[in-house]
């Protein structure tokens, strides 16, 4: 099974806007020459057409025409760029990615998660995991020094229980020294099993989530296989 996805069938690329600009100007430009034949055949010899009038609409032309150039090949700039990105992250495929997240699904296994402190904390902070209806299922004090750290969560709620499989959020809160609350991203590491190209952006595929590459924080060997 591949582990690269892309939206067009090789060799082929999906008409741009500015392809599409072009298909338009060239009808527009048969429509104009073939009124000025006519123009030119009817007009009234003692009353010439007015040269200054064609020569604008000429020149009009001219530069659409030169404006949708650089469109192509600004089109095609961004299309390469993205056929680079996507072969860069091939080296992701099979290390562990970190990814900002604040939705997870819990499927009965402890989760590891880590957050960021942007400064200390002027008072306890508190990480909270709800439901997906928002139902409060489980708190814990967290850290308040400002830099980056963990927190496991081994799926039990407030009572001790351990919770149901399904999708749940994380989410710390904390308030800094000026009493502003500060905004404390919440990550997590998943294995990155392929890649998918869509347009001019790459993907990384995590589980059954799409994540943008330029969302990655950081990437690492799978424990696991750096323990062994």
């Amino acid at each position: 099974m591949s582990n690269v996805a892309t939206t067009a069938a090789p060799g082929t690329q999906p008409q741009t806007t500015s392809q599409t600009a072009r298909n338009r100007l060239s009808d527009t430009y048969d429509n104009f020459l073939t009124l000025l034949t006519t123009q030119l055949q009817y007009q009234d010899p003692m009353q010439p057409m007015d040269s200054a009038q064609f020569t604008n609409q000429l020149v009009l032309y001219s530069q659409v025409e030169q404006q949708i150039s650089q469109n192509e090949k600004l089109d095609t700039m961004i299309l390469q760029q993205g056929a680079s990105h996507a072969l860069t992250s091939l080296g992701f495929i099979g290390l562990e990615a970190e990814m900002d997240v604040k939705e997870f699904k819990y499927e009965g296994e402890p989760l590891s998660f880590n957050y960021i402190l942007p400064d200390d904390a002027a008072e306890g902070a508190k990480l909270r995991i709800t439901d997906a209806t928002g139902k409060l299922i489980a708190t814990a004090d967290a850290e308040t020094k400002e830099g980056r750290h963990e927190f496991v969560w081994n799926g039990k709620n407030k009572e001790g229980e351990t919770v149901r499989p399904g999708t749940y959020n994380i989410e710390v809160s904390a308030t800094g020294l000026d009493k502003e609350a500060l905004k404390v991203p919440t990550t997590m590491y998943g294995t990155v099993s392929g890649i998918e190209a869509v347009g001019g952006d790459t993907f990384l595929i995590i589980g059954d989530q799409k994540i943008p590459v330029y969302q990655v924080r950081s990437a690492r060997e799978p424990i696991a296989a750096s323990a062994s």
